[in-house]
């Protein structure tokens, strides 16, 4: 039991390390463009996700808990003044773009929906996923997924 406890316990404590390691587009891009904007970034820990799959499977969704377990973390990166949202928004998108060997943009990026995904890869795991929505044009949202992915995933995640 104990040793289940501490195999547990350094589990969460490594996938912790590894969400705030600082190697996510979410916390590169916080640490360049925050100061002095109303960004605010939030980091969904490993627990959550643990109860979130609890639900899932509660709920007898096995469809989202697969999903879910494929993830290692999720990062929201907020605007809170919408006017801040379009020199904020081209940001984003000139990093991702300036760091064209680490992210490929997955479909269509730039289009006038406002909404960009982008992906990175290692061989052929896709191992984060951006998104960065403008809703209604205005503001700008940041959702960085990190995991073990691949591209049924990406398909299956953009259906729920």
């Amino acid at each position: 039991m104990r040793g289940t406890l501490f195999a547990l316990a350094l589990l969460l404590g490594s996938l912790t390390a590894y969400a705030g390691g600082g190697d996510d587009f979410a916390s590169r891009y916080m640490k360049l463009y925050a100061k002095g904007t109303s960004l605010t970034c939030t980091t969904v820990s490993p627990t959550m996700m643990s109860r979130i799959m609890n639900v899932a499977a509660a709920d007898n969704e096995p469809h989202v808990r697969e999903v879910l377990a494929r993830l290692k973390s999720l990062r929201i990166v907020d605007l809170k003044k919408p006017d801040e949202g379009d020199s904020l928004y081209m940001k984003a998108v000139d990093l991702l773009r300036q760091n064209r060997n680490r992210y490929q943009a997955y479909g269509k990026a730039g289009s006038t929906a406002h909404r960009n995904f982008w992906f990175r890869r290692k061989g052929e795991t896709v191992v984060e996923i951006i998104m960065i929505d403008r809703p209604g044009g205005e503001g700008m949202n940041i959702v960085d997924l990190t995991g073990n992915m691949d591209d049924t995933f990406i398909k299956e995640l953009l259906r729920l």
